[in-house]
């Protein structure tokens, strides 16, 4: 009651009129925090933790030091030689002529984009089966080649692929960090194919065509001689 007088009347308030003890009061939840006093942060803790911060600072310091003083040199050179790429050069396929020198099967040039030209059939009728077809050179998205080579799986192509086909080259290519091309040097020219000449002739092979052609058809509109 004493107590309650003097605070009335505007005295001092003692802390203890203020703040209760916890151990006096059993009812309060200490793990809530319940009838203790918030204390500030130390100042040892706040120089510990200080001192923590700094020294991961000077670790990565340190570090990229050593990367680029130290190391620079040899990562610079492994970047160097990842601006180096191949690239394949695909040969000329040789020709292939009748008897009387007629060309049945030649090159034609292709865009750069494919890199390897193109084979091109005499168009008269009649040569298929004997001329065969090819299957090109073929990549993926990224631009990796998975068939490096002509396929050819049928006819005088197929035959004589081994005499045709030639052999591949190799070009060395520097490009920038955009992918732009910088210099290239070709360290192995590709050796173009063999040309062939075949015992068939050509303008008797085409009107023999013709004749089976048109008795398939049931015109036998044509006499024996």
């Amino acid at each position: 009651m004493k107590r309650n007088h003097r605070f009335h009347r505007g005295g001092d308030i003692a802390p203890d009129e203020i703040f209760l003890d916890d151990k006096n009061i059993p009812d309060f939840d200490v793990h809530q925090f319940e009838g203790r006093m918030e204390r500030p942060i130390k100042r040892s803790t706040i120089i510990l933790l200080g001192s923590f911060f700094f020294l991961v600072a000077i670790l990565f310091l340190w570090r990229a030091g050593v990367l680029q003083i130290t190391d620079g040199k040899n990562y610079a050179h492994l970047s160097e030689r990842n601006r180096l790429g191949n690239q394949v050069l695909f040969p000329e396929r040789g020709i292939i002529y009748d008897r009387n020198d007629i060309e049945l099967a030649w090159n034609v040039p292709s865009t750069e984009e494919l890199g390897f030209s193109l084979r091109n059939y005499i168009t008269e009728p009649g040569f298929g089966h004997i001329l065969g077809f090819l299957h090109y050179p073929a990549r993926d998205k990224s631009g990796v080649y998975y068939r490096e080579d002509y396929e050819a799986p049928s006819g005088v192509e197929g035959y004589y692929n081994d005499i045709l086909k030639g052999g591949k080259g190799l070009r060395i290519i520097e490009t920038d960090a955009l992918g732009n091309v910088v210099s290239s040097n070709t360290i192995d020219p590709p050796r173009p194919g063999s040309s062939l000449h075949l015992s068939i002739d050509a303008k008797v092979q085409e009107e023999f065509y013709s004749i089976i052609s048109r008795w398939c058809r049931g015109n036998h509109g044509y006499s024996h001689r």
